[in-house]
């Protein structure tokens, strides 16, 4: 059986499973979104039995469930993949700055409870489009200009939950205006 996709978004398990019912190659270079779990969406990328883009220009949509920075990074790496939607499972700022996406995917990161190096949290923000949600860091380690910079983030709304956590400055001299700036984004 010939199958040749229709310009739509299509489900990954719906995919795979024609794949699985034919020997010939599946067309599927004029679906414009790939949607499902990261499994799904990943087996779907990988199969030799199915043909997509590979300019880079088909949205990938893992809306169903959450996918590990891991999944994220191989969906990412797919020379199909444009535009990577998803919510990553991982919450330390140590494993999210792995994230190989970019400020065009939409990334929904939730950051743990925990002491967050600003460098690492901005970082983090620059790998979505989506704003961090940083509510639940305690402390923001760092110099004053990356702890700056993440809460000129948060005013913009690209990270939130800001300014109510305690924050440890490395630098051994720092000007007062750098403080009363930093003060007034804690108070």
């Amino acid at each position: 059986i010939t199958v040749t996709m229709a310009a739509a978004s299509t489900a990954a398990a719906d995919l795979n499973t024609i794949d699985g019912k034919t020997s010939v190659t599946v067309g599927a270079t004029a679906i414009t979104e790939l949607t499902g779990n990261a499994t799904d969406v990943k087996t779907a990328l990988a199969s030799s039995g199915i043909t997509t883009v590979t300019n880079g220009s088909l949205a990938v949509n893992v809306n169903s469930g959450t996918a590990s920075v891991a999944d994220i990074n191989t969906i990412n790496a797919d020379s199909a993949t444009g535009i990577v939607t998803a919510t990553a499972t991982e919450t330390a700022a140590a494993t999210l700055i792995g994230l190989t996406t970019t400020g065009t995917d939409a990334i929904t990161v939730t950051m743990a409870a925990a002491s967050t190096a600003a460098a690492d949290l901005n970082t983090i923000n620059g790998k979505t489009s989506v704003a961090v949600n940083a509510a639940a860091v305690t402390t923001l380690t760092g110099t004053a200009a990356q702890v700056q910079l993440a809460y000129d983030a948060n005013t913009a709304g690209t990270i939130t939950g800001l300014g109510d956590e305690l924050v440890t400055i490395s630098d051994t001299t720092i000007t007062a205006i750098a403080l009363n700036d930093l003060d007034s984004a804690t108070a």
